[in-house]
This record gives structure tokens, C-alpha cells and sequence, in this order.
């Protein structure tokens, strides 16, 4: 292995299966793509226009904050899952389902009727932590020796979207004869082309698998054999699907549980303290800027410039990870997350330089974040039970730390303390981050 491999912490890849039906590289980056871009857009849709929700439905300040912690808590609760339905139905069949259940509760979200509200945003909280667990195993199977800037694009592409949701919402809403209802449905378009790019990578999947199986009960059929895809040519080289469900190619389960796992651990523990930083300014970054004495329009402006900048962050970090020895490259962000809070509390006049600050440095944290999943395991199974553990603890924290800030906040009247809390967290991250990017891989 070459020591650029072994700083990122990949493996190389191993053949695939003999018969088995490959899918061209374009399609499966097209899905990967399609598939971050669903990640983030149903959810950050809904911030812009809590108000008017709010004050349509008769909501509570405290009703509306669960309306947006909602799918962190979803994330939690299902991520767990999700390795175990892999195993079950395969990779591509899980995420087909997910992206499934996600047009059928965007659906059911945009409907005139209150508790579809909460059951659609339920709904879209499950599939999306589905994808979210699944999509690092996926890059540790199909792009082993490419995991940091896979990473680093899907990302992009994801903040892309989520920018692009909020930033149209409340413009959308105001057109004649729409309103909140339809400016929330409209990421069932994102859903519905994610899903017609996956059944045929699905359909792959189901025909490679019926292929090996095939191999163990007896002679293949004609024009089906090693090195041959399903009709009868040789395959070109492609990155292709394996199905870890049924057939003999599945890997072991991890010989250590990964609840019981130090690596897990340290990898889990990283990954909640990132993704509490990036929730608690989700939520209250612009209130933070508004007791500062900024105006709610360039607060919200400036949040959407620092969800932009983060894109900046995947992109780097994806490309750092190929060269840099990831424990630098996990503790280098988090200086400029404390500087970024450090020069809100006494430059508040320069909040747009503090915004795109945090914001660069959190698209470092998630994608560094993301790849140790694949990065820190030796196989795609394995990267799926870690990632499932990681983020249902990550996301645990980052539903719940927000709603404690706001307690502070309360308690002191004032957002200094809070965001003095903040620093200490991002020194925290820096110290995690150099133990979850150590060397040794779960097996």
C-alpha cells in the first residue's frame, strides 16, 4: 500500500465476484450524487419558514424547535437500524426504500393536515438516516482507495442543496397560489429523480447476486461465467455494486461489536462533537447576530452565505485526506471555530467574516468526520454498524446540546456564555479528532 493510502486510511480494492454485472462508474456517482442531494434539502427547507408555520398552525416557540430537532432525533433513533436492514435487503435495496419512504412523507408533510406535518417530518428523518449511514459504506465498497474526496463531493453537493432550499423557500411560498405547503413539497423533485437514477443500480445489484447464487447451486447459464457480465460479454472495468445481503461475498460482521469497539468510540466521539457545533449555530447563530444588534435580513443572509462557504470545506478536506495525515487534518478547523467565536463576542461588527469562518471549518469537520466511518474499518459492513453507532450517538447530542444553549441563554440573558461554551467544544473536537483519525482499523 502506498503511504499516501495508508495516511488516508483505505485499503485497496478486491475483485469482484465472477458473473457478476457491473454498473458503469457514471451512473453509480450519479446516484451517490442524487443521493447527498436529498440529505439535507427536506430538512433545511423548513427553517426559513417556521414563522409563517408557526403562526398559521398556532404553534409555541417550543412546539416549532421540536418541529426542527425532530429529525436529528429521527436520526438517533434509526440509525442503529439501518446496518441490519442492509444486511437484509443490500446496500441499493436499502436506499431504495429510504428514498421511497422519503417521497411518500414529503407527500404526506405537504398535506393540508396538521399531523401529517409531524408524521411526514418523522418519515423524513428515518429514510434520511438511512441514507446517511449507508452512503460512507457505500464509498468503502465501490471507492475504497478514494474515500476522502468522495466524501468531500457528496458534501459539497449536499450543502449545495441545502443552501438552495432555504435560500428559495420563502420566495417560493409568496408566488400566486402557492404557500408553505407547496414551497416544502418541492424537494419531492430532488427525491423522485434520486429514486429513477437508483432502481436501475438496484436492478444491478438483483442480477449480480442472482448470478453468484447461481455459482453455488450449479452451472451458470450460457454466456454467464468469470469475467463475463450477464450478457454474455466481458465486462468492462467498472466500479460496480455487491449486494451484502445473501451470497458468498458478504464480509464477516465485525469480530468486535462495535458498541464495544475503542475505535467506534473514538470515531462516535468525534463525530458528536462536530455535529453539535454545526447544530447549535444552525439554531441559534442568527439569534446570536441579532442580540448583536443585526437586523433578521442579514442574519438570514449570513446564514446562508455560512451553510455556502461550508462547500469550500468539503471540497479541501476531501483532497487534504489523499496527502495530509488525517489527525492534522481533523484538528486544523477547529482554531478557526474558535476564532470565529472569539471575534463575535468582541468584533460582532465583522459577523460576515465570523459566518463564512465557522462556516469553512464545519464542511472541514463533516467530511473528515464522515470518511473515518470507511477510513477506520476494513470492511463496508463494518463502516455501516460504525457509522450506524456514530451517528445515532452524533445526532443524539446535536438535538439535544441546542435545546441546553437556549437554557443558558435564558438563564444569563445574554450569548456570551453560550458562545464561550462553543470554543471549549471546538477545543474539544480538536483533541477527539486526533484520536478517531488514529491508524489501527476496526476489523
Amino acid at each position: 500500500m502506498s503511504p499516501a493510502a495508508q495516511t488516508a486510511g483505505t485499503v485497496p480494492s478486491s475483485p469482484r465476484e465472477p458473473g457478476e454485472r457491473l454498473v458503469r462508474p457514471a451512473l453509480l456517482l450519479a446516484g451517490i450524487l442524487l443521493l447527498a442531494a436529498n440529505m439535507r434539502a427536506p430538512i433545511t427547507v423548513v427553517s426559513p419558514l417556521l414563522g409563517t408555520i408557526s403562526e398559521e398552525l398556532a404553534l409555541s416557540s417550543a412546539t416549532a424547535s421540536v418541529l426542527i430537532s425532530l429529525p436529528l432525533l429521527c436520526f438517533a433513533a434509526f440509525s442503529p437500524l439501518v446496518p441490519r436492514l442492509a444486511r437484509r435487503w443490500g446496500i441499493e435495496g436499502t436506499l431504495v426504500a429510504a428514498l421511497m419512504l422519503l417521497c411518500l412523507a414529503i407527500v404526506v408533510r405537504s398535506l393540508p393536515w396538521t399531523p401529517g406535518l409531524w408524521l411526514g417530518t418523522a418519515g423524513i428523518g428515518a429514510s434520511v438516516s438511512a441514507i446517511n449511514v449507508l452512503l460512507p459504506s457505500l464509498l468503502k465498497r465501490d471507492f475504497p482507495t478514494r474515500i476522502g474526496p468522495m466524501t468531500g463531493v457528496y458534501n459539497a453537493v449536499q450543502s449545495t442543496f441545502a443552501a438552495a432550499s432555504s435560500g428559495l423557500a420563502v420566495p417560493l411560498a409568496g408566488l400566486p397560489g402557492w404557500s408553505w405547503r407547496t414551497a416544502i413539497g418541492i424537494t419531492l423533485g430532488f427525491a423522485l429523480v434520486g429514486l429513477a437514477v437508483m432502481l436501475p443500480i438496484l436492478r444491478a445489484a438483483l442480477a449480480g447476486r442472482a448470478a453468484r447464487r447461481a455459482l453455488t447451486t450449479g452451472p451458470l447459464p450460457d454466456g454467464v461465467g468469470p469475467g463475463s457480465a450477464a450478457g454474455g460479454t466481458t465486462a468492462p472495468l467498472a466500479t460496480g455494486t455487491t449486494s451484502d445481503a445473501a451470497g458468498t461475498s458478504a464480509p464477516p460482521r465485525p469480530s468486535t461489536p462495535v458498541w464495544r469497539s475503542a475505535i467506534a468510540w473514538q470515531v462516535t466521539a468525534f463525530m458528536g462533537v462536530q455535529s453539535t457545533l454545526f447544530y447549535s449555530m444552525l439554531t441559534w447563530w442568527p439569534s446570536i447576530e441579532r442580540g448583536a444588534g443585526l437586523d433578521p435580513v442579514t442574519a438570514g443572509v449570513h446564514m446562508a452565505l455560512l451553510q455556502l462557504s461550508s462547500i469550500g470545506g468539503n471540497l479541501l478536506t476531501g483532497a487534504l485526506l489523499r496527502r495530509v495525515d488525517a489527525r492534522w487534518v481533523t484538528m486544523l478547523p477547529q482554531p478557526l471555530i474558535i476564532i470565529a467565536f472569539v471575534g463575535m463576542l468582541t468584533a460582532p461588527d465583522a459577523a460576515l467574516l465570523w459566518s463564512v469562518c465557522f462556516g469553512f471549518a464545519a464542511g472541514n469537520n463533516i467530511v473528515a468526520a464522515l470518511s473515518l466511518f470507511g477510513a477506520r474499518t476494513r470492511s463496508h459492513q463494518s463502516a455501516a454498524a460504525v457509522s450506524g453507532m456514530g451517528q445515532s450517538v452524533g445526532y443524539l447530542a446535536a438535538a439535544v446540546v441546542p435545546a441546553a444553549l437556549g437554557v443558558l441563554h435564558d438563564a444569563t440573558g445574554s450569548w456570551t456564555p453560550v458562545l464561550w461554551v462553543l470554543c471549549g467544544l471546538a477545543a474539544l473536537t480538536a483533541l477527539l479528532g486526533w484520536f478517531a483519525a488514529g491508524k489501527r482499523q476496526l476489523d
